[in-house]
């Protein structure tokens, strides 16, 4: 409950020691990165831009859009601080905070995959026996392990990633030296294409890929081969370049 606040900066930065003090590394060719994850990739971008030689974002943003700072709140913060249980972060086990997890569960269950991904049951194809069932054994079985306060501080960080820090976010992405490529989903609410497409516009020869899937915002957890498969020849092409 008392642990201070930090940006994805601190993160990277950290990073940054690590591979240059600890291990002697002077480029990086490549900083990947996906979901709200991937948000750190442009921070390297901007923050390190003579090491990072080539980026590649999948299915994430410069900064989240302002449904997905909603989302991270409504779906992964609230849930937690709403519970009796948080006692302000100082809960005495997590295992008290279930039910926050449990609604965390349901509501990214509710919000990640598309419309199509309910309707045509496509949860069948990856061995569920139902609806509730892919509930319990997937989202469910997903979230309960995992620490609130953990959650917490990463979806804060997510919400207020920015790689200008409040300055110009354009001129942020102008600065980027690396060879860039965005790579987008079909169906993702989250980091739809349309606006991948954008970012990538802004960045210096950066090139954007749409990559259609039926799992949405879900091909980040490698559910289809062909979503693999897809990710695969961008990342070739880019280490190629």
């Amino acid at each position: 409950g008392a642990f201070p606040s930090c940006q994805f900066a601190d993160d990277v930065i950290a990073q940054h020691k690590l591979v240059t003090e600890q291990f002697g590394i002077s480029e990086l060719q490549l900083v990947l990165g996906w979901s709200t994850g991937g948000l750190q990739t442009y921070e390297w971008a901007v923050r390190y831009a003579s090491m990072v030689k080539r980026v590649a974002a999948i299915a994430t943003a410069p900064k989240p859009s302002p449904w997905t700072r909603l989302w991270l709140f409504t779906l992964i913060e609230e849930p937690h601080t709403s519970d009796p249980a948080y006692n302000r972060g100082f809960y005495a086990d997590k295992s008290l905070m279930h039910a926050g997890l449990r609604r965390q569960a349901h509501g990214t269950a509710l919000t990640l995959p598309p419309h199509g991904f309910y309707r045509d049951e496509l949860w069948r194809n990856l061995g569920f026996s139902s609806l509730d069932d892919f509930i319990s054994r997937f989202w469910e079985a997903f979230w309960l392990p995992q620490d609130p306060n953990d959650l917490i501080v990463q979806a804060r960080k997510a919400r207020a990633a920015d790689p200008s820090h409040g300055g110009d976010l354009a001129a942020a992405l102008a600065s980027i030296t690396a060879k860039t490529k965005v790579i987008a989903f079909t169906g993702d609410p989250m980091f739809p294409p349309d606006e991948g497409k954008l970012d990538a516009a802004r960045i210096p020869g950066a090139t954007f890929a749409q990559i259609d899937s039926i799992f949405g915002h879900l091909a980040t957890f490698q559910l289809s081969a062909d979503d693999v498969k897809a990710v695969e020849i961008e990342l070739a092409a880019l280490l190629a370049a």
